[in-house]
């Protein structure tokens, strides 16, 4: 018998009218919370008087709004896209014009001057508001300056929502004739939008990547990659240089060099630190790049020989847009079979089952899922799968909270991966407690007519990934929402998974989580990957991570670079397109499109990637 979770799930129901009024009513009651503290004399401020109204509104407010929040980023209706955009901007907007209020911080100064003996999750809490203040221009004495501080801010959350926006409702793309598409597996080829012997290749990860992986003929591969590049280019472009600018104006008003070391709070490296081991590793990575490229390039002029085109122009050169391909027949190569047929022993509906079994059994919990009719559940989209989870091993078994996975792509969707703290955990003025609430978000290729979605290895480590950061805040227990689960410094939040990415690398779990989608599940005839393609696997893990960690390496390092300009006039001048275009030249080892004729700033990639929001000066976290 399923047990019955003593908070009920959150309510998908919303229409776009009650999400605004949920939004404005949350505001509401701040506002009569902070007036009231407002009152109190800074002498007479105590923790318990001053911060806990405080700490408790916004426990309420904060097992709210993120769900109100979280719909723009997966609605399949406008109309609630919309709400949920707006109801996301107007509680930012007061958030910043609460944390702006001098007399609220004169009381919460008194607080932490007071220095009173408080539990550590107390003391650190004190200090955090207080910085929040401090960031939003508290600590100045030009009160123009402060007015403009909070204008920027109000402007930059503005320009931070848009940038993602833009990003999730793309739905442009390339028409592709078949003959352009050779070598693209079919299973990709019958899923696709047809016009005649055309195929619509859109910005989806999978779509984008089969291409790319496979495609034959060069100037395909070209063709998609150039546009890929210049995904949201006209939206983003100039979006993310107003964004920088204001983040660069901000942190020199509040003092600071530049925004990088205003966020060296929510960091557990200091910025110097961080271009150092950014630096540091460089020469590491490189040679073991260079080796890499040389098998590599070994491969592209086997092909080209074969092809009998050694004699064509720039036939020599290695790009960008053949690193996919390239990278895919030297893996195919050293495993000795083909990934896609290593795909086929990794069904998404088999697999991911299995993975949260093992991951039950290592950190104790366990997941129930509901059937997709259960009439207490209700989701934001038909294929969304909703799991109550609960600690296995304490007696009676607690409830730790709700999961919910939404794995493959679609319009108006978010179109990377993660995880999305719907609800934080935290503890009550009673004693009880909040259980939170997490969406595991994924765009994995989608089932066909014939056969299941299947997982590539490299997408089989990133969901156990993934799922780890849905264990870290299922099982985070503090006292308060604000620190509950990947609250923690933005270049710590990838740490736990990345551990785990290792432990997926032991021989018995990666056996026991496969299983070929042909034969029964669960059966003595279930067929599982070979033990000699699971020892090549293992020994192969690392083998063709050199070039992909040089790509991380760019991204980290152009994360920096435009949030550390040396004065404000270098951001304001400062080619986006033309510095990672040239980071990318410099680190990665590849030729671009500069290199047959195309201008420095033709292509924009740093438009189409989510870094300068969500990560803001952290990116380096994967390479740590």
């Amino acid at each position: 018998m399923t047990p019955q979770p003593p908070q009920p799930p959150p309510d998908f129901t919303l229409d776009a009218a009650s999400i605004v009024e949920q939004a404005e009513l949350l505001i509401a009651t701040s506002a009569k919370v902070w007036d009231a503290v407002a009152q109190i004399s800074p002498e007479e401020a105590t923790f318990d008087g001053a911060i806990l109204p405080l700490i408790r509104n916004e426990n309420d407010r904060m097992s709210i709004s993120p769900q109100l929040g979280f719909l723009h980023n997966v609605s399949p209706l406008k109309e609630l896209r919309d709400a949920s955009k707006e109801a996301r901007k107007i509680l930012n907007r007061d958030s910043i014009g609460r944390y702006s209020r001098a007399d609220i911080f004169k009381v919460v100064d008194a607080v932490w001057q007071r220095n009173e003996s408080l539990d550590p999750e107390s003391l650190l809490y004190v200090e955090k508001l207080r910085s929040q203040f401090i960031k939003t221009g508290q600590g100045l004495t030009d009160e123009a300056v402060k007015a403009k501080v909070k204008e920027s801010l109000v402007r930059i959350d503005e320009l931070e929502m848009e940038h993602l926006r833009n990003l999730d409702s793309d739905v442009a793309g390339l028409w592709l004739t078949l003959d352009e598409l050779q070598g693209v597996p079919q299973s990709h080829l019958d899923r696709w939008k047809k016009d005649g012997d055309k195929r619509w290749i859109d910005h989806k990860i999978p779509n984008y990547t089969a291409v790319m992986q496979h495609a034959l003929r060069d100037e395909t591969r070209q063709k998609v990659w150039l546009d890929m590049e210049n995904r949201a280019k006209e939206l983003n472009g100039a979006n993310l240089k107003e964004l920088l600018v204001l983040r660069d104006e901000v942190a020199r008003a509040l003092g600071y060099k530049h925004h990088a070391e205003l966020r060296e709070s929510d960091r557990i490296l200091k910025t110097d630190d961080a271009v150092h081991f950014l630096n540091r590793i460089r020469n590491v990575l490189q040679e073991l790049g260079l080796r890499e490229l040389e098998t590599l390039k070994a491969l592209k002029a086997e092909k080209v020989q074969q092809e009998q085109s050694q004699d064509g122009p720039l036939s020599g050169q290695f790009f960008a847009w053949d690193r996919p391909f390239f990278t895919r027949l030297a893996e195919d190569k050293s495993l000795q079979v083909d990934q896609n047929e290593v795909a086929e022993y990794f069904p998404l509906d088999r697999c991911v089952p299995r993975m949260m079994h093992i991951l039950g059994a290592i950190f104790g919990v366990k997941f129930i899922k509901y059937p997709r009719d259960a009439p207490q559940i209700t989701t934001w989209y038909e294929g969304v799968d909703a799991y109550s989870v609960w600690d296995d091993i304490a007696e009676g078994g607690d409830f730790l909270g709700y999961f919910y996975m939404d794995v493959f792509p679609r319009d108006n969707k978010y179109g990377h991966k993660g995880m999305f703290k719907m609800r934080p955990g935290y503890e009550r003025q009673d004693g009880s407690r909040t259980y939170p609430c997490s969406a595991f978000m994924t765009n994995y290729s989608p089932p066909s007519a014939t056969r299941p979605s299947l997982l590539k290895i490299n997408e089989v480590v990133s969901c156990f990934h993934e799922l780890g950061h849905t264990i870290h805040n299922l099982t985070s227990k503090t006292k308060y929402a604000r620190f509950h689960g990947s609250s923690v410094p933005r270049d710590f939040v990838e740490v736990p998974s990345i551990m785990l990415e290792y432990i997926f690398w032991n021989p018995h779990i990666v056996r026991a989580i496969s299983g070929h989608y042909l034969t029964e599940e669960d059966s003595e005839n279930e067929k599982k990957l070979p033990e000699d393609v699971i020892e090549r696997l293992i020994a192969d893990q690392f083998a063709h991570t050199g070039l992909a960690q040089l790509s991380t390496l760019h991204f980290s390092t152009f994360d920096l670079l435009i949030h550390t300009p040396p004065d404000h006039q270098t951001i304001c001048d400062m080619n986006l397109a033309a510095e990672f275009n040239k980071l990318r030249r410099e680190i990665c080892l590849v030729s671009g499109p500069e290199d047959i004729g195309y201008a420095p700033d033709f292509v924009h990639g740093f438009c189409r990637f989510r870094f300068p929001i969500g990560y803001n000066t952290s990116y380096y976290t994967y390479l740590s």
